[in-house]
């Protein structure tokens, strides 16, 4: 009687010990899951700029008014900015129609204006979001070109880069990242985790 009694003691302590150590892993996992996470998104912010051969210019869909929205002002300004510093050798402008009626085209062309760049330095071309980066290659491949700048907000910036590999080489698209809206970090933060993964 007293062995039986003894191996059942002896079977709960290992079971009880197995657990803590599976805890101990799973917190270990969790650990290096979100310094990964971080790790991935702080890296962002150490993105450099090389030349390139052209900077592209996205329509913003939450446009409603005639004063460009914040998203879009930051991305416009920070484009603006690379081009001055001779950072590519033409502006591509991708709009889709507005379901505000609001002319982007007319809002983003003022602003670059407003900075003296020449009228000729920038081309305009009707696409769907979905053709952005189709449409981008092919502009590319009639000018013998290779290489895009593509400004985008901080947390699409993986999203951003994912879109236009399916078109472009992963090695041939630089993203500027700018940041917009705190309120966004939290999905944001997963969401370039998620597409760091599907590049």
């Amino acid at each position: 009687m007293v062995v039986p009694r003894k191996k059942r003691k002896y079977t709960r302590k290992k079971k009880y010990n197995f657990w803590l150590y599976s805890k101990k892993i799973i917190k270990i996992f969790i650990i290096l899951l979100i310094a990964h996470i971080i790790f991935i998104n702080w890296k962002i912010l150490f993105s450099w700029v090389y030349n390139s051969d052209l900077l592209v210019i996205t329509w913003d869909n939450k446009q409603n008014s005639n004063k460009l929205s914040g998203n879009l002002e930051n991305k416009v300004s920070q484009s603006i900015e690379l081009f001055k510093n001779n950072s590519a050798k033409k502006i591509l402008i991708l709009w889709d129609k507005n379901i505000f009626k609001i002319d982007e085209v007319a809002l983003i062309k003022n602003k670059i204006s407003q900075n003296d760049i020449w009228e000729g330095n920038i081309a305009y071309q009707n696409s769907s979001m979905l053709s952005y980066p189709k449409n981008t290659n092919l502009f590319l491949e009639e000018n013998d070109w290779n290489n895009i700048i593509l400004v985008s907000d901080f947390w699409d910036y993986y999203n951003s880069k994912f879109q236009y590999t399916q078109k472009i080489s992963e090695n041939n698209i630089q993203v500027i990242a700018v940041y917009v809206w705190i309120l966004d970090s939290i999905w944001g933060i997963f969401k370039n985790y998620y597409y760091y993964w599907k590049i």
